[in-house]
């Protein structure tokens, strides 16, 4: 792979030890550095109909949380995939503060190469009084120029696709308005 210009192979599980590391002690606020710019991208146009959804449903709560009260639906389409995450990530802190990724133990215990994407498999190991816990993680990378980046990862898109879900959900449902009855119209025979 290094003999192709791109990143080398071995630094994969490196990065993916760094990223997990990065989300324990940071949250979801770390992903933006690690993604890949492709993936940033992917997120961003996977969040857009959440913004809308949540618009068409009569609030500006995701809007104004993310970009502040003057902003527009513009700014968010346009606006750099990288500071999007961000963003999109203070507000997830604010709401959801108990999901940083918790661990005290991270072993690799591998990799693959499929095409171009690394996945590298990850034991996390949970210590408490009671018991201990044990989780397994693939941290999917691509090529990016010389580094490593991470893919969303399934979980981090399904929790885009259930935001979106019930962005859907919220839409307000059309309101049936009666039309005017036409006109009476003589039918033949009829009296």
């Amino acid at each position: 792979s290094e003999a192709q210009g791109g990143p080398d192979v071995t630094r994969a599980p490196i990065v993916a030890r760094e990223y997990l590391e990065a989300v324990r002690a940071d949250g979801f606020a770390a992903e933006a550095r690690f993604m890949h710019p492709d993936e940033l991208a992917r997120f961003q146009g996977l969040l857009i109909p959440v913004f809308e959804a949540d618009q068409a449903a009569g609030s500006r709560a995701l809007l104004n949380a993310t970009f502040g009260r003057d902003a527009a639906m513009l700014d968010v389409r346009l606006s750099d995939p990288v500071e999007f995450m961000r963003r999109f990530a203070r507000v997830m802190a604010v709401r959801m503060p108990d999901q940083p990724v918790g661990f005290d133990e991270l072993r690799v215990l591998g990799m693959v190469e499929e095409g171009a994407r690394v996945h590298v498999l990850v034991r996390l190991l949970t210590v408490s009084e009671s018991a201990s816990e044990e989780d397994l993680e693939v941290v999917t990378l691509l090529p990016d120029g010389d580094e490593w980046k991470l893919t969303l990862g399934p979980k981090l898109e399904a929790a885009v696709r259930s935001m979106d879900r019930k962005g859907r959900d919220r839409r307000p449902t059309p309101r049936l308005v009666p039309s005017t009855p036409p006109p009476e119209v003589e039918r033949p025979g009829a009296e």
